[in-house]
């Protein structure tokens, strides 16, 4: 097939912004996840011991293998109040800031998002709520051109130093969003808690091109991208073992256009009952992908925590499995958090836990 210049400058500028926008089509995700409720399901914000919570989670992907790694970062903050007095509902209000870089090509993406929640007291007794989240969110993309070389740059004899006569369209969109979420807390006398939930992120199915509609484009050049909705399924069952030893397993499910991921963790926990709110955890974890038509293991994680008095640190290293990369530690990850739970004025006061 026979393509004039003009055409063929769109088509493979075409390929390239797309490429981008298939690498940022699909959201980026937490080993910690836990750790950043607003991101797994709305209704979890307000879902804590506590009545405020501030937090940060910072995950550095694939350090050893490139120059300049990903980075993702959230910095979190939820209030919850108390709605009515005998068999009090709980409302809360969230606010996550989110920034997540390729900084090989300065391909920036920040997020503010709010996030009101309710979650309705079911029993009394047994602490069983149903939750309702809804999570409004204002996004910024960015690229940056310098970083990118073109073919028609090469000088055909040792570098990209000629200029290169791509039309290119604007670096810098903005769109809005909406989530929303619902979840079912349940603890009982003997302390055994369980949670479960679904949410659906994108609903709005924004358009993340960079092309604008003002842009002259190929008619027959589909320039819109599309991100998909993301689906999120979790669930969490804690369960003590004696007054020291408890463990959690839980089990997170994503699904964004093709793209699906499984999540199967442990979190043990040991509470020194001679040190009040003192705790320290640890667990492993496999995280699945699907490949063409087959689903395989991706990594293998190890988590470890420390808490005191409300004050949580958490560390997790993820080791990549995947066939795809011969240098698998240099596609390693490790993440950090840091939360800080407000605690009750009023003892007689109860909330679920995640």
């Amino acid at each position: 097939m026979n393509l004039s210049p003009y055409k063929m400058v769109y088509r493979t500028l075409f390929l390239l912004v797309c490429s981008f926008n298939l690498v940022q089509g699909q959201d980026a995700h937490f080993t910690q996840y836990y750790q950043v409720p607003a991101y797994v399901n709305p209704a979890l914000v307000g879902n804590f011991n506590g009545l405020f919570k501030v937090g940060m989670n910072y995950r550095d992907q694939w350090r050893p293998a490139i120059d300049r790694p990903y980075a993702t970062f959230t910095a979190t903050g939820e209030s919850k109040f108390m709605v009515g007095r005998h068999d009090p509902d709980i409302a809360a209000l969230g606010i996550m800031f989110f920034s997540d870089q390729i900084s090989r090509y300065d391909l920036n993406t920040t997020q503010i998002a709010l996030t009101g929640s309710y979650h309705k007291l079911l029993d009394k007794k047994t602490k069983q709520y149903i939750g309702l989240g809804y999570q409004a969110a204002i996004f910024q993309k960015s690229l940056n051109y310098e970083d990118l070389t073109f073919g028609d740059q090469f000088n055909a004899i040792d570098a990209y130093s000629n200029e290169t006569l791509e039309l290119l369209p604007g670096n810098n969109i903005g769109f809005f969003d909406m989530s929303l979420g619902v979840d079912y807390s349940y603890t009982s006398t003997s302390d055994r808690e369980f949670n479960a939930g679904i949410s659906v992120f994108h609903v709005t199915s924004p358009n993340i091109s960079f092309f604008g509609k003002e842009d002259f484009v190929d008619k027959d050049l589909n320039v819109n991208a599309v991100l998909d909705p993301r689906w999120s399924v979790h669930a969490s069952y804690s369960l003590p073992t004696s007054d020291a030893f408890s463990f959690q397993p839980r089990v997170l499910y994503m699904s964004q256009d093709q793209h699906k991921m499984y999540v199967l963790s442990t979190l043990f926990t040991y509470k020194n009952p001679r040190s009040e709110g003192k705790k320290f955890y640890f667990g492993p974890g496999l995280r699945f992908s699907n490949r063409l038509n087959s689903t395989a293991l991706e990594s293998v994680m190890v988590i470890v925590g420390y808490d005191y008095k409300g004050l949580n640190l958490g560390l997790s290293y993820d080791y990549n499995t995947s066939d795809l990369f011969n240098d698998h530690y240099g596609m390693s990850t490790f993440e950090i958090s840091l939360n800080y739970f407000g605690q009750y004025e009023n003892s007689d006061a109860f909330c679920p836990t995640f």
